[in-house]
């Protein structure tokens, strides 16, 4: 059981998460004792299938949030109410081993990965085995420090392994980026676990969440063939990474998001 869990750091974690149009949406008053938001999440490939989804997940966190569950509400033009009051059960039973600890970010996931099962094709609604395509993105983050840099990094690979994540951590004299490809989902679940979990220290030596990134640009996928896992690489100046990102075919990249910060 968690007493007196600060709730702003989460939300403001969802909120760099889910920062395009519509994405994130506050309900609540700024005093409120109960938080309520709404995520719209968007699918356009179902198993191979073009079948754009709008979903919309709207919660209300209470004051022992998150000792009990959130309020969940699922609203959608492409899903009729039986298969939304199926997929909300579902994923209320899922919810019940997250007590206790932050769970927005992996009931959304959780949707994202399940909502497949309950996409209406055509005039009827009907159940479609498997999961979710998710579409692929790329990524470019700017991160202001790592003082305990082996910790950082290290953190970062095994992140990056577990959810089939890849790129690069480049070190550029004082300026550090991030370059992450994969999954839409698995990308944001990335930067979620960064300013939601101890990634770094502070100035004084205590471990510390990620409060400084900044996301520079999001794209559709790029390949990245050179790269098959998360690599660091260290330059001595900008040309190097210029020429490594001409290599990756991102030189429109470095040119419009990298350069102007030198």
């Amino acid at each position: 059981m968690i007493d007196n869990y600060d709730i702003s750091h989460e939300l403001e974690a969802l909120k760099a998460i889910f920062s395009g149009d519509g994405e994130f949406t506050e309900l609540s008053d700024l005093n409120s004792p109960n938080k309520l938001f709404r995520i719209q999440i968007k699918l356009e490939e179902i198993n191979h299938h073009v079948c754009p989804v709008n979903l919309q997940i709207t919660f209300t966190l209470l004051q022992d949030y998150p000792n009990s569950l959130p309020e969940i509400s699922l609203s959608s033009t492409e899903l009729n109410r039986k298969f939304l009051d199926s997929l909300k059960h579902d994923l209320l039973v899922y919810s019940e081993d997250l007590r206790s600890r932050p769970m927005i970010m992996d009931q959304v996931m959780w949707v994202q990965e399940n909502v497949g099962k309950y996409i209406k094709t055509g005039a009827a609604s009907v159940e479609i085995a498997g999961s979710s395509s998710q579409p692929e993105c790329t990524v470019l983050c700017q991160l202001d420090h790592m003082r305990a840099r082996t910790k950082y990094c290290k953190k970062l690979c095994k992140w990056a392994l577990d959810l089939s994540v890849r790129g690069g951590i480049f070190f550029v004299k004082n300026l550090i980026f991030l370059l992450l490809n994969g999954s839409q989902t698995n990308v944001k679940a990335r930067f979620f676990s960064l300013k939601t979990q101890n990634v770094d220290v502070d100035s004084h030596g205590k471990s510390c969440k990620e409060r400084m990134m900044k996301v520079l640009v999001e794209l559709p996928s790029n390949d990245l063939l050179e790269l098959t896992d998360l690599e660091m690489f260290e330059y001595e100046d900008m040309s190097e990474l210029d020429e490594k990102f001409t290599r990756l075919g991102l030189q429109y990249i470095y040119s419009s998001h990298i350069k102007p910060l030198c």
